[in-house]
């Protein structure tokens, strides 16, 4: 029978690399689609560089989150 502890220690480095492959995905869409939109309309440059790096910030959590769930489990 296979241990719950040994079970997580496989499935945690699993889902850690989904989810740096799933934020590094979005943060690269992100940043894809601000740059053509500064592309579009030169004027607008600032805020969309604002609400890009807000955005990558967010999806950068994440990740962190995701980082911070082994130390949590050893805590219960």
């Amino acid at each position: 029978m296979i241990d719950k502890i040994a079970l997580l220690h496989v499935a945690y480095p699993v889902g850690m690399g989904l989810a740096a492959f799933g934020c590094a995905i979005g943060m690269g869409r992100a940043i894809t689609s601000a740059l053509e939109s500064s592309g579009r309309q030169p004027e607008l440059y600032g805020k969309l560089m604002l609400l890009m790096i807000i955005g990558c910030a967010l999806i950068e959590s994440l990740a962190i989150y995701t980082l911070l769930v082994p130390f949590i489990l050893k805590a219960i």
